[in-house]
């Protein structure tokens, strides 16, 4: 029962990704493109502002951003670590939190 609402939900929540990506025009894909380029060939401090921007416009439909920005904050090199941190906390501050006090969720998931 839960495994299969599990399940939907992350059907549902593909689904709606794939719809937000989808270019609706072409300042969207401009958008696109020069964000793809920055996140591949740019600085540190570039992919930062960028998986923050992504995070910010839509934390929901932007898992990934915020998955890559965890990844950078894990990294070893404590100057990578401190700076992903730090793009994290101003993402937070900034309208990531939401409104109301955070509520504990237990999600027990069998394999």
């Amino acid at each position: 029962m839960i495994a299969a609402k599990s399940a939907r939900a992350t059907e549902l929540l593909a689904q709606e990704v794939a719809r937000y990506e989808s270019p609706n025009s072409a300042s969207s894909r401009a958008d696109a493109q020069f964000l793809s380029r920055v996140m591949t060939g740019g600085t540190l401090s570039d992919r930062l502002s960028a998986l923050t921007l992504l995070a910010q416009e839509s934390p929901a439909h932007n898992t990934n951003a915020l998955e890559q920005l965890r990844g950078l904050a894990k990294k070893k090199s404590r100057d990578q670590s401190l700076k992903a941190a730090r793009a994290i906390v101003d993402w937070w501050i900034s309208g990531g939190a939401p409104e109301r006090k955070l509520k504990y969720v237990c999600l027990l998931f069998t394999p």
